[in-house]
């Protein structure tokens, strides 16, 4: 994630947010990563004065001064290209617990239903991924993520300095794990669910497991442990750093 300011901003790092006007789409993944980077900084979100848009509104607001800073994306890596803002912080290279995470989510009674299903879209992602991670497929898939609107070279500011491969990598390690934990507490404490919820409950590995094995990826990506450190060094970075 990034933190985006106007070109003019005397706004330099995560601490100068402090007392200012920041735009921030609340309800997402985005505010629960964003906490937990000004809790790094000694700061909550009571330091600061969040106006809550969406990322087109809130690029918007910056552009058109209204906002004094932005938290968002690497959609704000092509403003920053064009001159219009610059980036104050970036997460990459940071603490690798402030990152932001998906899944792929069904209900259990789909699953009990349609194991086959299930197993057929889990084995496609995790085709795609592979292939994705792969550094050869690169610009294959750059361009082909440049399809959704956003420009190539700003998914290529993104990726700089990581890897596809770190970034896609599908594994249910004890990082992945680590996180989705921190993130239902920081959930439960910001007021955005008001229960206990059982992460492990959620967790269905053996899909992800049968479609490594049926592709022939069980070493393929490196497995994390709940730091973020490398807990088994996957086939696909050894030939890399080979």
């Amino acid at each position: 994630m990034y933190l985006a300011v106007p070109i003019d901003s005397d706004i330099k790092s995560i601490d100068d947010v402090k007392g200012k006007k920041v735009a921030l789409f609340k309800g997402t993944n985005l505010q629960l990563a964003t906490d937990r980077v000004l809790s790094t900084h000694g700061l909550t979100e009571k330091d600061v004065r969040f106006i809550n848009l969406d990322t087109s509104a809130a690029a918007a607001a910056l552009t058109s001064g209204n906002v004094d800073a932005v938290f968002g994306g690497p959609e704000f890596l092509a403003l920053a290209k064009k001159g219009i803002v610059k980036i104050a912080y970036t997460t990459k290279g940071d603490d690798p617990t402030l990152g932001r995470h998906t899944s792929y989510l069904v209900t259990a009674a789909f699953e009990q239903a349609h194991p086959d299903v299930t197993q057929r879209v889990v084995t496609t992602f995790i085709n795609a991924a592979a292939f994705a991670s792969n550094p050869a497929n690169k610009d294959e898939v750059f361009d082909g993520w440049s399809l959704s609107g956003f420009p190539k070279d700003a998914f290529e500011g993104d990726i700089e300095g990581d890897t596809l491969a770190n970034r896609l990598n599908p594994l249910i390690d004890d990082f992945i794990i680590a996180r989705y934990k921190d993130q239902v507490a920081r959930a439960k404490a910001y007021g955005l669910i008001k229960g206990d919820v059982d992460v492990d409950a959620w967790l269905e590995p053996k899909y992800l497991q049968q479609a490594l094995k049926d592709l022939k990826l069980v070493n393929y990506w490196s497995s994390y442990d709940a730091h973020g450190e490398i807990a088994k060094l996957g086939d696909l970075n050894k030939k890399q750093t080979n």
